[in-house]
């Protein structure tokens, strides 16, 4: 007998797991408790535009010869850790503090990256 049960419960399974991968359409909602439904979250610009324009001020000046290799690189990196503090500030969302704070950052090295360094008088 349990032999019997075991044998139908075996032709059973492949047609029920067969039935189930040739359903079409998305998978069935679940209500099941402890799962919670997605909800997409919109990430204010930040400072990505800023820190571009940064850069593309950085290049200029240094094609231009008004910033010497080792200025540039000072300025890359700072824009990199500005970068890297907002990445690592969205990972639970942006706050106002923060925003404010990653803004501050990026206007001061725009101003640092426009500003012609002046040379000490000889």
């Amino acid at each position: 007998m349990r032999s019997l049960a075991i044998a139908l419960l075996a032709l059973a399974l492949p047609a029920a797991v067969q039935g189930a991968s040739t359903r079409e359409g998305p998978p069935p909602r679940s209500d099941a408790p402890g799962i919670a439904e997605v909800e997409t979250v919109v990430i204010p610009d930040g400072v990505g535009r800023e820190l571009h324009e940064v850069r593309e001020a950085i290049e200029r000046r240094r094609d231009s010869g008004e910033l010497s290799r080792r200025e540039a690189r000072a300025l890359r990196r700072e824009a990199r850790r500005i970068a890297r503090a907002q990445e690592w500030y969205a990972r639970d969302g942006l706050d106002e503090s923060e925003l404010d704070a990653l803004r501050l950052s990026a206007e001061t090295l725009r101003h640092a990256a426009q500003t012609p360094i002046s040379t000490p008088a000889s």
